[in-house]
């Protein structure tokens, strides 16, 4: 059976109380569901066990820790040095997430940066390892939105 199959219109409604606000006590999302606590307790480890929650995180405002210069790095890399390179990636400070991907470059990296010049140096470093042919780069220019948040600020 499908992880899909499993999750039934209470999952879905914690899942979205979820979503909008992951500090959100379970005595509440009890009260939404017209569940009790620990039946929504329950619910929570299900989900969790079974993967479809992957993890709780925490989500910083851009720019708040002194690097507002953010961009997505698409990396064409040799086939045969991809690891290679892909470990190398990694390596570098600016770089937040280096993962594989498909479509017209293997790989997708989230780059931040403190100002431009950072940003060259971090995307240099990058178009200098070993097996990379190519790179393209996109700099984010807004905030992130989840859905249901206030969609003016977005560029």
């Amino acid at each position: 059976m499908r992880v899909e199959e499993r999750i039934d219109p209470v999952d879905l409604k914690i899942l979205d109380i979820l979503l909008k606000d992951a500090r959100t006590n379970l005595n509440q999302i009890a009260k939404e569901c017209n569940l009790s606590s620990s039946a929504i307790l329950s619910r929570i480890k299900k989900l969790k066990e079974e993967g479809t929650i992957v993890s709780f995180g925490l989500h910083v405002k851009k720019g708040a820790l002194g690097y507002p210069y953010e961009a997505t790095v698409g990396v064409m890399a040799e086939t045969s040095k991809n690891q290679s390179a892909a470990e190398e990636i990694r390596k570098n400070p600016n770089v937040i997430v280096c993962t594989k991907s498909i479509g017209k470059f293997n790989m997708c990296c989230l780059v931040i940066a403190k100002n431009m010049e950072d940003f060259d140096r971090a995307t240099q470093r990058i178009k200098n390892v070993p097996g990379v042919k190519e790179i393209a780069i996109n700099i984010i220019l807004g905030q992130f939105i989840k859905n249901g948040e206030d969609r003016k600020s977005v560029v």
